[in-house]
């Protein structure tokens, strides 16, 4: 009988070398292992960050192998999952796959970083090749299983990057663990029994929280496969199971996951374009839904123009379907809201000309309410996801703008100076400026690594 995708993910991950990725591949799960340090610093501080340590304060005692990224505060490999996939995902600042809007690396890093560091000191420490490796296998296998139920699934309420997550996070702790075929077999089948994640929850803590719970699953069911213990071997396109139960439109899913898999082995990509899918992972200028980016793109080159917020009489945009759908919130109450948003996004582009986290505080977000009283938006379905038209109606006049592609997008990435200003914005109230500068450097020699803690470690925030 021949073996099922189940079966055959489990031996791709099992048997993937670092010699079997490609340069550029590499270099995006290197690019994106740094990111996530980023994000997730810049939202250790969150308060939703703090709320979740308390919580497990109350619950257990805050101690063991693991720290808290900047600080020396322990935490078991559970928590500081769940915790730094939070805090990742917090300021909706983390890396995004554009074809499922999948955040890769938030829980699938969070797991593989709390295992590394509880084997920190023992024999089988990670090195920083392994460890990109399964970084990569991780994200690899989350973004096939979501482009092979993409839309339905992320149509009928889904929060993809939860509902993936867990079981990317689970294979790349499993590939890290050294799993055999048969145990990450059972690995995917615990991990895809615990999904997690509603889009219902966008703009609340719970968003982030489902991301964290997805990461403390995928890194759990490694050590229980680990342990012995079993699932389902076709636990994926089983009857009844991961497929059937999250996708509405299930032969879809049945018909694109055994060619995707198919793909993975002979190298041709989903896409039948030789690349892999952590190459087409990018990477945000705005912490915010990806689908405003255009529109605050635009927004802040009008401003840089000359146009004047306190001329507007009207602003019109014109977007993709998605952007309603995702970011249609007309009045937000807080920044956690306002960062799904496009009105927001809008006026923050006219207003200030950027959206950093500094933008999306509580108390600037009531202060846009006059301007986005102004804003409306209508969809066009021959648009692209990072395009949008914006029409300005001012006392002197009318102004235009048609942002084709979006900054952070794949036709028009964020160049080496602002990723590393990003990160440096993100970092450096955290630990400083000498530790964020050490700390980039030291990530970016990730692979040569012989422990990947201590490149973790370089900027002595242990």
């Amino acid at each position: 009988m021949a073996e099922g995708s189940t079966t055959r993910i489990a031996a791709w991950v099992e048997g993937l070398k670092l010699g079997d990725l490609s340069q550029s591949t590499r270099e995006a799960a290197v690019k994106s292992f740094i990111n996530y340090v980023g994000c997730t610093l810049g939202g250790i501080s969150h308060e939703a960050t703090e709320k979740a340590l308390a919580a497990h304060g109350a619950l257990q005692s805050s101690s063991g192998p693991c720290s808290l990224l900047g600080s020396l505060r322990g935490l078991d490999p559970l928590q500081a999952a769940l915790v730094h996939a939070l805090a990742c995902h917090i300021h909706d600042y983390d890396d995004t796959h554009l074809s499922t809007v999948i955040h890769p690396t938030a829980a699938v890093a969070s797991a593989l970083l709390a295992y590394a560091e509880a084997a920190f000191d023992h024999p089988s420490a990670l090195s920083g090749a392994d460890f990109i490796v399964a970084l990569t296998a991780g994200i690899e296998i989350e973004c096939l299983l979501g482009v092979a139920v993409y839309p339905s699934h992320y149509d009928r309420g889904w929060h993809i990057t939860a509902s993936v997550g867990s079981i990317g996070a689970a294979l790349a702790v499993g590939k890290a663990m050294k799993l055999s075929k048969e145990h990450l077999v059972n690995a995917i089948g615990i991990a895809s029994t615990q999904v997690n994640g509603m889009r219902i929850h966008f703009g609340s803590h719970s968003k982030p929280l489902g991301v964290g719970l997805a990461a403390r699953a995928g890194l759990e069911s490694a050590y229980l496969a680990q342990a012995g213990m079993t699932a389902a071997p076709n636990s994926l396109e089983g009857p009844r199971g991961w497929i059937e139960c999250v996708c509405p439109d299930p032969q879809s899913a049945y018909e694109k996951l055994p060619r995707f898999v198919e793909a993975l082995y002979s190298g041709k990509g989903i896409d039948g374009d030789g690349k892999t899918e952590t190459e087409k992972n990018t990477f945000k200028p705005y912490p915010c839904g990806i689908v405003i980016h255009p529109i605050i793109d635009g927004c802040s080159q009008l401003r840089n123009e000359g146009v004047k917020a306190e001329e507007v009489q009207s602003i019109e945009l014109t977007v993709h379907p998605l952007v309603l759908e995702l970011t249609g919130k007309k009045n937000p109450v807080d920044g956690l809201q306002a960062k799904f948003s496009v009105y927001f996004g809008a006026a923050s582009g006219l207003l200030f000309g950027k959206a950093t986290p500094a933008e999306y505080s509580d108390e600037i977000v009531q202060q846009t309410a006059e301007l986005r009283s102004k804003i409306s938006a209508t969809i066009d379905k021959s648009m692209r996801r990072d395009e949008c038209k914006i029409l300005v109606q001012t006392k002197s006049g009318t102004h235009q703008k048609h942002v084709e592609h979006a900054v952070g997008s794949l036709a028009k990435p964020m160049s080496d100076d602002q990723f590393r200003q990003k990160f440096v914005d993100q970092v450096e109230p955290q630990i400083g400026l000498d530790s964020t500068e050490r700390l980039y450097s030291s990530l970016g020699k990730i692979l040569e690594a012989d422990n990947v803690m201590d490149v973790v470690y370089a900027a002595n925030i242990k």
